[in-house]
C-alpha cells in the first residue's frame, strides 16, 4: 500500500501536503464536541447561564473552523485526484503503444483506463485519506481524554477498542471473497469484448444465442461473487457494530458509578463518552478500510 502511495505521490506532493493540512485540522472535531458539550452541561447544571451562552458561542465559532477546513480538504482532494487519473490513464496509454504490449486486446487496456483508475481513486486514494483522519483524529482524542481522566478514559477506550480485532480475524475470508470477484469479472469482461468483436460472425453462423448464452453465464457468475464479496464486508461490519455498542455502553454504566462517588462531573462523564467513541471508531474504521 505505502509504495504504491509513493508511486502516486510523485509530482503531487504539494497538493497531497495541502489536503493533509486541513484533513489535520478537520481531525480536531474529536476534541470541539466533547469538550463543548462537557463544559455546556456543567454550565447548565450549575445554572450559569452567561457561561453557558460564552460555551454555546464558541462552539459555533469552532464549527465554522470546521467546515471551512473539510471546504477546503475537498478542494485539495479533487486536485489530487485529478492529478493521479491523469497520470495513470496517460500510463497506460503509453504502455499500450510499447513493442512488447502491441499483441494485447484493446479491452483489457479500456477496462485498466476506465474502471480500474475509477477503482484506484474510490477504494483506494479516498480510503487513505479517511484512513489519513481517523488516525489524526484517534491520536489527538486520545491525548485530550488522557488530560480528563486517565483510568475512566482508559476503560472507554480499552472496552471500546475490542471491535477492532475483528477486521483482522476475517482479513483472509474478505481478500478471498475479493479475489474471487476480480477473477470472474476479468472473465466476464474478457469474453463479453469477443462477443462484442466476433458480431458479424456470430450473426453469420447462426451462433448467436449460444454464444449469448455463454456470455451470461459468466455474468452470472461474477455478479454472484460480487453479491457475496458485499455481504461478507457486511457481515463483518455487523459485527463490529454489535461489539462496539455494546463495550461503550457497558463502560458507560461503569463510569455512572464515578460520578456517583463523585470522582467527576456529569459533564465530564459525557466529555469522556463522547471523546473515546472519536477515539475507538476512528481506530476501526482505520482496520477496517485498511482490509
Amino acid at each position: 500500500m505505502f509504495r504504491y502511495l509513493r508511486f502516486i505521490l510523485v509530482g503531487n506532493k504539494r497538493i497531497f501536503i495541502g489536503a493533509v493540512l486541513f484533513l489535520a485540522l478537520m481531525s480536531l472535531d474529536g476534541i470541539g464536541a466533547p469538550y463543548f458539550l462537557g463544559k455546556f452541561t456543567d454550565y447548565m447544571n450549575n445554572s450559569d447561564f452567561d457561561s453557558s451562552m460564552y460555551t454555546v458561542f464558541l462552539w459555533l465559532i469552532f464549527l465554522l473552523l470546521i467546515v471551512l477546513s473539510k471546504f477546503l480538504f475537498i478542494f485539495f482532494k479533487g486536485k489530487f485526484i485529478q492529478n493521479v487519473n491523469y497520470q495513470l490513464k496517460n500510463i497506460h496509454a503509453v504502455n499500450s503503444v510499447s513493442k512488447e504490449n502491441l499483441q494485447q486486446s484493446p479491452s483489457s487496456y479500456i477496462t485498466s483506463i476506465t474502471s480500474e483508475v475509477q477503482q484506484i481513486e474510490n477504494k483506494f486514494i479516498n480510503n487513505v485519506f479517511t484512513m489519513m483522519l481517523c488516525t489524526l483524529q484517534g491520536v489527538v482524542t486520545f491525548i485530550f481524554l488522557m488530560n480528563i481522566n486517565v483510568l475512566v478514559g482508559l476503560l472507554f477506550v480499552g472496552l471500546g477498542a475490542i471491535p477492532a480485532l475483528i477486521p483482522k480475524l476475517t482479513k483472509k475470508w474478505l481478500k478471498k471473497g475479493t479475489t474471487r470477484w476480480q477473477e470472474s469479472n476479468d472473465q466476464y469482461i474478457g469474453f463479453l469484448t469477443d462477443f462484442l468483436e466476433a458480431r458479424p460472425l456470430m450473426k453469420r453462423f447462426g451462433v448467436v444465442n449460444n454464444v449469448l448464452k455463454k456470455l451470461n453465464e459468466k455474468l452470472g457468475v461474477s455478479e454472484k461473487n460480487y453479491f457475496k464479496m458485499d455481504f461478507n464486508q457486511n457481515i463483518a461490519n455487523t459485527i463490529i457494530g454489535l461489539l462496539y455498542v455494546c463495550s461503550l455502553l457497558i463502560a458507560l454504566m461503569l463510569g455512572i458509578s464515578s460520578v456517583q462517588n463523585g470522582y467527576m462531573t456529569v459533564g465530564s462523564l459525557l466529555t469522556i463518552y463522547m471523546a473515546a467513541d472519536r477515539v475507538v471508531s476512528p481506530l476501526i474504521t482505520v482496520a477496517s478500510t485498511y482490509n
